[in-house]
């Protein structure tokens, strides 16, 4: 994650943008990255099922879907689909998920470029979370099974004011359509506010003083 460090300049994200979201490069984008754990995996009980995972995401859609002006890029990642495997491959995943002009399945491309255009990333578990707030960019934890919390993470209230926070965290339907509307109206106050990120990320140095603290 130290070097994972994104170049967030104008010229650089517009790029990229369009080179990935094509027509809908102008939209405020909405990204999901998660790894479902299959039935006879080594596994908590609190992890995301595979059933489960089609499931929040189909139920995201719905609610995104009515919206204007907001894409839902779905990253899936390759190492679901190994070979010889009973993991999910991605011609059945493509198969599970609802077609709607809001969102598109990425099964290609470098997931640090996918963050480093998004307005939001929404995740279960994933090491990506690590990785989004290390970037500054504001994460939405979906549990509406109310088993888990990757992170400790703030509620989305009504006519959020001064968050403060990156992460959020939300357990119902009803609640994610009123949670990505605050987050993203939101999101460049977040971004800003230094305190709030001091809380996920490590602070840098040239004399790599971290190091030492790791190892010890």
């Amino acid at each position: 994650l130290i070097y994972k460090k994104f170049d967030t300049s104008k010229e650089r994200i517009k790029e990229l943008k369009k080179n990935i979201l094509k027509e809908n490069c102008d939209k405020k984008i909405i990204l999901h990255a998660g790894t479902p754990k299959v039935r006879g995996s080594n596994r908590l009980y609190v992890y995301e099922t595979t059933d489960e995972y089609i499931q929040n995401i189909n139920d995201m859609i719905s609610v995104i879907e009515k919206k204007k002006n907001i894409f839902f890029a779905i990253k899936f990642r390759e190492e679901m689909a190994f070979k010889n495997s009973p993991r999910l491959a991605f011609k059945d995943f493509e198969k599970l998920i609802k077609k709607s002009d809001c969102c598109k399945i990425f099964h290609d491309g470098n997931f640090s470029d996918f963050l480093s255009v998004s307005d939001l990333m929404i995740s279960y578990s994933s090491t990506t979370i690590d990785e989004a707030l290390y970037n500054r960019v504001p994460i939405l934890l979906y549990d509406p099974h109310k088993k888990y919390s990757h992170i400790k993470a703030s509620t989305v209230m009504p006519n959020m004011q001064n968050p403060e926070d990156g992460i959020f965290y939300c357990s119902e339907l009803n609640g994610f359509d009123l949670a990505i509307d605050e987050i993203l109206k939101n999101k460049e106050i977040i971004q800003k506010n230094d305190i709030i990120w001091k809380k996920h990320i490590m602070e840098e140095n040239k004399n790599k003083e971290w190091l030492s603290y790791l190892v010890k």
